[in-house]
């Protein structure tokens, strides 16, 4: 009978005998100086001192990396410091970490600029307090469930669109008590999905499925949780049974050989991609099997083991394809292996009929399907430079693939292959691919602006273009999405910086505040918009 075992790392907190005195900094590391920083750090919502918060100066040429505890007046002090650029930041358990100069954990900060000799005093941090979300879990039956992992999810944007990632405290998942309870805390302000597992402890075919709030299988019908400063959260739900299934197959290679020995994962969602899985080694017959396998969609992925590698360093062939699993078992599965294949083509420069022959010019095709490259898989994307006549050939290429590059000031404008526009599109290798024309230009596009929230108030944010229509802002499985270009800028007082946009992003973008998700429309131009 096979056991599963579910490991947890315990974090140890071992604390030393308090002085009444400042506290000392951890001795000093080479290169030092004579300047001297002091402050206090204090909460934000009482200005009560904080006891042991931890005061970080890091950065630097040559680096230097300095950290000191605060004394019961919440005082610090970092002495003998050479002049510098640094990262400078404060951090308290059940407190979100703090740049010296931000007004709140959201808003964009600086690096501190510290001059040989210059002694900075009134270096305050006001940290505020992370929000917290707390439950409890129980069966279909309402009996509290003990031992079950909890991780909240908080709602995030990237060029696979809507996404979660986990969040809280170190380490994770955390466990529910004897009453079925969990308190995740340390949580910025956000949208977050509550997710509950249990382990996995006989063959038993029953077992709980990975259940979200307010209680469902399926990740789509997950309802959020909303936190702020000083809201906290409730999610309250029960876990709901599910079978367990058996997945099998057999991979083979390129040439159709059975591919005994290769390493195959069942990976599940993490984020915006999928995390390294469940592992196993195919048979004399490149059959392979995973028991016990709760419902949900993986990512099932195939490469040569650490073995292979060793004997065939030049073996490259990888497969993955997707599994929806629904709790019945699920045979038959073949993965066919590849080590991609070549497409080639000619550049020129925009306006120009004549190829390119600037010194520097590469290109790469980036594979689009984000969920692959979460895994790191090889090739993810490849590089080749532009010959003197204008010709470039890119090896190991499949899948849907984006081409990309330029070098020496030029930007990627447009891409056709036979005719086709495929610019942003992308387009499909799944053979040798000859007939690709690309076109660099050197023109890019500048965009300035202001961003101001519904007070008319101007904005310190983040601010990121992207074409529109790329991103996916609906409850899309993770890993499903694919890359597409993006920039960040940031504003000052609302007053967008000038950000430099090459013509592919802007044929026509969708600006977003990264910390409220205010849209601005606009074409990309040399003016304000």
């Amino acid at each position: 009978m096979k056991q599963f075992v579910v490991a947890l790392l315990v974090a140890g907190w071992f604390a030393a005998p308090h002085e009444a005195q400042t506290p000392r900094e951890r001795p000093a590391q080479t290169p030092s100086g004579t300047g001297r920083i002091r402050g206090r750090v204090v909460t934000a919502a009482t200005g009560r001192p904080l006891l042991l918060a931890t005061v970080t100066l890091s950065g630097g040429n040559p680096s230097v990396r300095r950290t000191v505890r605060t004394d019961s007046n919440g005082g610090y002090e970092l002495a003998n410091l050479p002049a510098g650029r640094y990262s400078f930041i404060a951090s308290r358990t059940g407190y979100l970490e703090q740049n010296f100069d931000q007004p709140n954990p959201l808003a964009r900060y600086r690096l501190l600029e510290l001059a040989e000799g210059e002694h900075l005093d009134g270096m305050n941090f006001r940290l505020h307090r992370g929000a917290v979300i707390t439950g409890v879990i129980t069966d279909e039956a309402g009996e509290p469930l003990e031992g079950a992992y909890v991780v909240a999810m908080r709602e995030q944007f990237g060029p696979n669109g809507r996404f979660f990632n986990p969040a809280g405290p170190a380490p994770l998942p955390i466990q529910t008590d004897d009453e079925g309870r969990y308190r995740v805390y340390g949580l910025r302000p956000g949208t977050y999905m509550v997710m509950a597992t249990a382990a996995m402890i006989d063959d038993s075919p029953l077992g709980f499925g990975k259940t979200y709030y307010s209680g469902t299988l399926n990740e789509p019908e997950a309802q959020t949780v909303r936190v702020d400063f000083g809201l906290d959260g409730v999610a309250n739900f029960a876990m709901i049974p599910a079978r367990r299934a058996r997945v099998s197959g057999i991979v083979r290679d390129s040439e159709g050989r059975p591919a005994a020995g290769m390493r195959v994962t069942l990976n599940a969602p993490r984020g915006s991609g999928f995390g390294q899985g469940e592992m196993s080694i195919a048979g004399d017959a490149g059959s392979f099997t995973f028991d016990h396998v709760l419902p949900g969609q993986y990512l099932l992925h195939v490469r040569p083991s650490a073995a292979q590698r060793k004997i065939a360093p030049a073996n490259v062939e990888w497969g993955a394809v997707r599994v929806n699993v629904t709790g019945e078992d699920i045979s038959g599965l073949t993965l066919t292996t590849s080590a991609g294949f070549a497409i080639s083509g000619r550049v020129t420069l925009d306006g120009s009929t004549t190829p390119a022959a600037i010194k520097g010019l590469t290109l790469g095709a980036r594979e689009m399907d984000l969920a692959i490259q979460s895994l790191g898989l090889p090739p993810t994307i490849a590089n080749s430079p532009v010959d003197a006549a204008g010709r470039f050939r890119i090896v190991g290429v499949r899948g849907r693939v984006l081409v990309m590059g330029g070098g020496a000031g030029s930007f990627v404008k447009k891409v056709s292959v036979r005719g086709v526009d495929v610019t942003s599109a992308g387009f499909d290798v799944s053979a040798d691919l000859d007939g690709i024309d690309v076109v660099l230009t050197n023109q890019a596009t500048t965009i300035t602006g202001t961003l101001k929230d519904s007070r008319g108030i101007g904005r310190n944010d983040f601010i990121v273009f992207f074409p529109v229509g790329s991103l996916r802002v609906g409850k899309d499985s993770p890993g499903s999405g694919r890359f597409v270009p993006t920039l960040t800028a940031f504003t000052a007082s609302g007053t967008c910086r000038r950000a430099t946009i090459s013509p592919r992003l802007c044929r026509r973008c969708r600006c977003r505040s990264k910390a409220n998700g205010i849209p601005l429309l606009g074409k990309g131009s040399d003016r304000a918009q």
